[in-house]
Parts: C-alpha cells; structure tokens; sequence
C-alpha cells in the first residue's frame, strides 16, 4: 500500500492534537483537542501526569487518522512537536516515571535558581546557551528532581536514570523503550546545550551539578529515529520530524529565511523570528536558541516569550468565572464602557521578556467599585496586548522590524484582542488560516524525514491569510497612551519589594 500520509502530533500544555497531511503537504484532516488535567498541588508548582499526556497524544492522532478516513499502512510517518522546557524523570529501563511531569510554568525551582545566580553563573549560561538562567527552562527542574525525588538516587548509581524534556519519556513509550533522544531545537531550551558545537555543555553540566549519562541522546529536525510500535495506531510506522512547540510553529508559518517572524498566541505567547546560522547572535532580554537542524544546516531564533496568554483567559473562565467562555469575550467587549482605567499586570506565572521576574504576582491596578466584569476581563486581554507590544519592540531593536506579523493560536479567534494588537503595533495583523502551525511545522519536518517532500521549497505556498487586522490610527494613539501608563505601572510594581510594599495584591 503506498505510504503517502503524514501523522503530525502536538502535545501541548493544555491538550495534544494531531493533523494529516498528503503527499503536497496539505492539511486533509484536523483532531480534537485532548485536554490534560493540571495538577498544581502547590503554590508556583504546575505539573501533569505522564500517561495522561501520553493518552491525550495517542487519542489525538487515532482521531485524526480516524476522521480522514485513511488507514494507519497508509501513513509514512509520525512527526511529534512537544511543549518544550516541561521535564520528566524516569527509569531507562522500564520507562515508569519517577513522578509528574514538571511544567514548564513551574516555578519551584526558584531556590535552585537563586544559588546558580548566587554562583556567577548567569553571564556564562547566556554565552554558552543563549537563554537566561530562569526556572522556565529544564536545568532546575532537572537538579529538582536530583534533589527531591527519592528514587532518583538509586536509579542514578545503577545507570538507569534519564532525565529530559517530555518528547523524551513520549517517544520511549511510543517505541517500546527503543529510542530515547531528543531533537536539537528541544534541547537548546534546556539550558544545557552550547550553540556552538551542538551538544550536551560538559562545563555547565559539571557547574550545575548534572549528569552527562542521565541525559538522552540528540538528533536532527528531520531524521527518521525509530518505529513507532503498532499497539499505538493499528500499524508500525516511522517516526521522524520531531521539535519543540514554537520553534515548529516557526517552520510551519514557512518563516525560512532571515528576519522572518511569527507570533503564536497558546497557553503563552512566543515571538520568533529567523536570524540565520549564526550561533553567537545575542540580544538584550531576548533569548537565543536553535530553530531547526535539517539537510545538515542548523538556523537559530531570537524568542521573546510570554508565560501566560491564552492561561489568562482560561484562568478568567475556570477559575474566577469572569466570563462564561473564552468564545463570550468579544460579546462582553463589544459595547466600551465609560469607567476609570484598569491595568493588569498578567504575572500570574511570573514575568518573561523583557522583565525576568519569575516570582513576580499578578495585580490589578487602578481597582474602584465603578468596575465589573467587563472591566476585569477588558484589562485582561489588554494586558495580554501589552505584552506582545513588549516582544514586538525588543525585536525591532535588534534588527528585526516588520511590516506585517503572521499570527496563529487559539487566541486569533478573538476578534477584540487581535485589533488591539493592531492598533498596538501599527502593523497588519494577519490570522492565518492553518491555526495548528505547530503541529504544521512538524508535519512539514517528517515529510523531510520520509522522503516525501524533496525540500522546503518543495513546500506549496502558505494560503493566503484568513483575516487580515489592520490598525485604526486613531484607536493607534490611543492604545499607545495606555500602553506607556501601562509600563510606568509595572515598573513601579517591579520597585514595591525595594521599597518595602507587598509586591502583589
């Protein structure tokens, strides 16, 4: 039977998905979102179960496979995308966890942090790495788990430990334990791999006191690695086109050449864009990391990152049932309202670029009893405009100013926020129409790795975008007077602990 199929999975933060695509890599079938329960037992801790991460992917791709109505002989390969930093410990052996998978959001990890800062290590893991010593990246979470985890110790002396990122621990259980690695733009977010010769960092793994042998192997962006076994999807089928969620994101909006950018609004925000193959390339509050490796050649990113946008919205509908869906928010918006201004800071898992204060909390800012929960829920999303106006003028400094920003995520469904992020911007907003970029990316990867595609310009185009938000001047000046009030006020938050103020309300 001709294998003319592509599986993409994208095990996200909150769900796993899965599309198909053909032989002219178009997209021909698209999942459901599989949800993953989030267990945060503690305050700044957020963490999953591995099987159920695990469950939500093989769930995502048999629906998938189910709803183009292909059989399973028929797919050529599996490309798997992964939520990145989240790390999992576990027994080489058998592959049962040594607990949660520890998020990436998660901050418990700010002890161990504070030590390596304490230590002078900062400077030298920017240099070495690209990124910035911070509990958003896997290091700590791996020496957590070194530290706290009972049967870690044990496991490390019999040479059977393996700590890494999630796609790891996936892949094992995807092929019966054969395989365990992980691909180069993955681990570039670790905080462990030098950009320069690509590999595992022999200086930061002695400093941060982490075993070379407890870490998985590395491999290519489009490179065939093993067999996916036949339990999973009713066929053995390859697997290969494995990256971390946003840097596929990047290669599936087809940003290959330099200064090319995109913005995906998910769980967080990430601003990527293409800075060729220059490993050395640094930028004030950014972070550098690898995009992809394929045909031999790497390309390497600049990433302004935002730990919560689409969680804002979520946190709104679960949890304080501000609105009664994310889908409800431009209704509730539709009408202004003539009430004193509202800024939220959207600290809820600390702040990113260009602030670094992980332990930093959410506040709202301004509060009276004139508000409501239009009010509440209006300076949310504000907020979350405020942040990627953050990102979009820290790349312009570097080098990186664009005419137009190519945009996909959940989040583009909200018609509010993507013309404010116009009008905050002063650039076309343009909504692609392929939302799972990510999972597109992948896609696109494993094509590379099965020979389906002979290059990325074999691609076909990207479809013209769905929507195009193009800013309003007037609504422009306004924003922009919002968005410097906006600023002074998180400054002046950042400031509260120095002056002996509580830093969080």
């Amino acid at each position: 039977m001709t294998k003319r199929y592509i599986l993409a999975l994208d095990q996200g933060t909150s769900s796993s998905k899965g599309i198909l695509l053909n032989s002219q890599a178009q997209v021909i079938a698209v999942s459901d979102n599989f949800p993953i329960p989030v267990h945060a037992p503690h305050i700044g801790w957020v963490a999953y179960n591995p099987h159920d991460m695990l469950d939500s992917l093989v769930k995502a791709g048999r629906d998938v496979i189910q709803k183009a109505g292909v059989s399973p002989s028929e797919v050529a390969m599996i490309g798997l995308a992964n939520q990145g930093e989240t790390v999992i410990g576990f027994d080489r052996e058998t592959g049962e966890p040594l607990g949660f998978a520890i998020s990436w959001q998660d901050r418990r990890t700010q002890a161990i942090i504070q030590r390596w800062q304490d230590q002078g290590l900062a400077l030298e893991i920017t240099a070495r790495t690209g990124l910035k010593l911070d509990p958003y990246f896997s290091a700590a979470k791996m020496r957590w788990i070194l530290e706290n985890e009972p049967a870690a110790a044990p496991l490390l002396e019999q040479g059977r430990l393996c700590l890494a990122t999630s796609d790891t621990w996936l892949i094992g259980q995807l092929t019966a334990q054969k395989c365990l690695l992980t691909d180069i733009a993955t681990a570039s977010r670790t905080m462990l791999l030098n950009l320069e010769t690509l590999d595992w960092d022999p200086t930061l793994l002695e400093k941060l006191e982490i075993p070379r042998a407890v870490l998985p192997d590395l491999v290519g962006n489009a490179t065939c690695v093993g067999m996916v076994d036949a339990r999973w999807f009713e066929a053995a089928i390859p697997l290969g086109g494995l990256c971390v969620d946003q840097q596929a994101a990047l290669f599936g909006q087809h940003c290959f050449q330099e200064g090319e950018a995109k913005l995906t609004f998910g769980t967080g925000c990430f601003m990527l864009a293409n800075i060729g193959s220059d490993p050395a390339r640094r930028s004030p509050d950014l972070l550098t990391s690898v995009g992809w490796q394929t045909d031999g050649v790497t390309r390497y990113v600049l990433d302004g990152g935002i730990y919560t946008a689409g969680a804002v919205v979520d946190w709104m509908v679960d949890r304080m049932q501000l609105v009664d869906s994310a889908a409800a928010i431009d209704d509730m918006l539709a009408e202004p309202a003539a009430i004193p201004e509202l800024f939220f800071i959207p600290a809820l898992s600390g702040l990113a670029a260009p602030y670094w204060k992980p332990d930093m909390k959410g506040t709202w800012h301004g509060l009276t009893l004139a508000h409501d929960r239009a009010s509440l829920v209006k300076s949310a999303m504000e907020a979350i405009g405020f942040r990627v106006k953050d990102i979009f003028e820290l790349m312009a400094t570097s080098g990186l100013k664009r005419d137009h920003l190519k945009v996909d995520g959940g989040l583009t469904r909200n018609r509010f926020l993507m013309q404010l992020q116009a009008n905050l911007l002063g650039v076309p907003i343009h909504v692609m129409e392929i939302t799972e970029a990510t999972a597109l990316g992948v896609g696109l990867m494993s094509g590379l790795a099965a020979g389906l595609f002979s290059s990325k310009t074999g691609f076909p185009e990207n479809p013209p975008p769905q929507i195009v938000y193009r800013p309003d001047k007037q609504e422009t000046q306004l924003y922009l007077q919002r968005y410097q009030r906006w600023c002074s006020i998180v400054q002046e938050v950042i400031a509260w602990p120095k002056r002996g103020i509580p830093g969080s309300i």
